[in-house]
């Protein structure tokens, strides 16, 4: 008897209830509803590269131990989206550029720019460099879009431009005064499948998710990509947020012949980063 009472309370306070009310709830602005966002980051990330220059019998070193590259970095971190209702399109740019000398700690073999297999004693001098840059373009479409979830399946691309060298000078093939370099300059094209989730937790507070994959074996070229990012973000403000994300990113590529479109290339890259990123989002 007591529910029927609330009930029949209940729709006469709803039936009572000014129009406006109403009319403000149904107006109440979606949390997908910018159309612009850029976004400036502060990234802090842990890097693992393995490597091997050539496609014969040479191993892979660890480029962090080996050559002495930086495996903590710190870099500026750019992204930006336009939103179609439920269309998005994402652009991101992040730069990871490493050079080192050092003397050779232990031996390791790589193939020169003639092609001849080079084996570096311990002791000998090596200077290095590892440029990378990261873009990535997204299209997203929204399968499931409402007041509190955004959840949409993703078609994208990496594009990365690498650039990387050995120079060594000493202990060379059992002999001395050696001066023996190799060099590569290519852009690896990744296309990956992805999903994207944003949950509007409270009109200030979301928490987002992105995660993207690829793997493709082509005659002699392999390559795979795995990325995942999770966020907290608060939006103090209409057209400001803050947030603080993880990052994560395993990339891998491996040529025995330079046959792949875009990649004149020879050898494998074996590569990792995970970080913090803090940044600033701005939404128009």
């Amino acid at each position: 008897m007591k529910q029927i009472k609330a009930m029949v309370l209940l729709l006469i306070a709803l039936t009572l209830c000014p129009k406006g009310t109403l009319a403000e709830e149904e107006k109440k602005p979606s949390p997908w509803g910018e159309k612009y966002s850029l976004t400036l980051g502060y990234f802090i990330s842990n890097l693992d590269t393995g490597l091997r220059l050539g496609a014969g019998l040479g191993v892979d070193i660890d480029a962090e131990d080996a050559l002495n590259l930086e495996e903590t970095m710190s870099v500026a971190r750019l992204e930006g989206y336009r939103r179609f209702g439920k269309h998005r399109v994402d652009l991101s740019w992040m730069s990871l550029n490493r050079k080192a000398m050092r003397t050779a700690g232990e031996s390791f073999t790589f193939e020169n720019n003639q092609g001849e297999q080079v084996t570096v004693a311990a002791g000998a001098n090596v200077e290095s460099y590892l440029n990378l840059n990261l873009y990535k373009l997204t299209y997203s479409y929204s399968f499931i879009q409402d007041d509190r979830l955004d959840l949409a399946a993703a078609l994208g691309v990496y594009i990365a431009p690498i650039e990387v060298g050995i120079a060594a000078q000493g202990t060379v093939n059992d002999q001395e005064i050696a001066n023996e370099r190799s060099a590569s300059s290519f852009t690896a094209p990744l296309p990956m499948l992805g999903l994207r989730m944003d949950i509007a937790v409270t009109p200030k507070w979301f928490v987002r998710y992105q995660g993207q994959i690829f793997y493709l074996e082509y005659e002699s070229f392999k390559g795979s990509l795995y990325s995942s990012t999770m966020a907290v973000e608060y939006k103090p403000w209409q057209h400001v947020g803050f947030g603080l994300g993880y990052d994560l990113l395993k990339m891998m590529l491996e040529a025995k012949k330079n046959d792949y479109p875009e990649i004149d290339f020879k050898g494998k890259i074996n590569f990792q980063y995970t970080g913090l990123m803090l940044y600033c989002k701005l939404f128009f």
